[in-house]
């Protein structure tokens, strides 16, 4: 499952996003809303932004 598609399902359910995913590769990315608006709008994509938002 991507990250944009958890994030849309959080949101949907409950009208908030989650504070952080765990990818498949078990990375943990952190979320944050003006990032997942430009995921979102495909102005970056789902690699970049795991990059920008990873959690070391």
């Amino acid at each position: 499952m991507d990250v944009l598609q958890v994030a849309n399902e959080v949101y949907s359910k409950t009208g908030l996003l989650p504070d952080k995913i765990i990818t498949d590769k078990k990375e943990e990315v952190r979320f944050e809303k003006k990032d997942y608006h430009l995921l979102r709008k495909g102005k970056i994509n789902e690699e970049t932004y795991i990059d920008n938002n990873l959690i070391m």
